[in-house]
């Protein structure tokens, strides 16, 4: 199936509306998942002493917008024959409205993908991030933290083609795209998905 390698990037608008819905539950006690192999869907790492996982419900828009379940989702595609795999989720909880993202631009199989070197923007003070690292935003604070070259680390342990599942680990420091100097350390990162 031919697609167009900007299709895997069609989360990313996305990203930039979440909103935190009102809340008043407490924050949860989130837990890391298992590293495994087996198609489980499940993503988690630990940023800023915390665990992150998907959880709640994201909204979008101004005035009532709209809420979703904040779904862990992978899109493994191909064009031109070469393979692309993206995968997003989101948290949202009383204290935090966030999304995730991870791409890998040229996938080859198992092994290690590095982030790449950011494309110029194409706008004037814009964020540009590289095809292959990760990616996350802050909706209630405006933030958005971004792979540099060589700034994080993709494993992936397993990519079974014929089950669909693609397994592996993460790791690095994504700097703050419009307040550079600013880091955040993504450690312990662990994803098993099918797409």
């Amino acid at each position: 199936m031919k697609t167009s390698p900007y299709r895997s990037f069609g989360w990313l608008p996305g990203l930039f509306l979440l909103l935190g819905c009102d809340t008043t539950e407490p924050e949860p006690r989130l837990k890391l998942p298992a590293v495994t192999s087996e198609g489980a869907n499940t993503l988690g790492f630990e940023i800023d002493e915390r665990v992150w996982v998907n959880y709640g419900r994201g909204c979008f828009g101004f005035g009532g917008g709209g809420c979703f379940e904040n779904k862990l989702q992978a899109d493994l595609s191909t064009f031109n024959g070469v393979r692309s795999l993206s995968l997003s989720a989101g948290l949202a909880t009383a204290r935090h409205q966030e999304s995730f993202g991870l791409r890998i631009d040229t996938l080859r199989g198992t092994g290690t993908y590095w982030a790449g070197r950011p494309p110029a923007s194409s706008m004037p003070g814009g964020v540009a991030t590289g095809a292959t690292g990760l990616m996350l935003t802050e909706g209630r604070l405006r933030q958005l933290f971004v792979s540099r070259a060589k700034s994080t680390r993709i494993v992936l342990t397993r990519v079974d083609t014929v089950r669909r599942i693609v397994s592996g680990t993460f790791e690095g420091r994504l700097e703050e795209g419009f307040t550079p100097g600013t880091f955040i350390t993504i450690r312990n990162g662990r994803f098993d998905v099918t797409y």
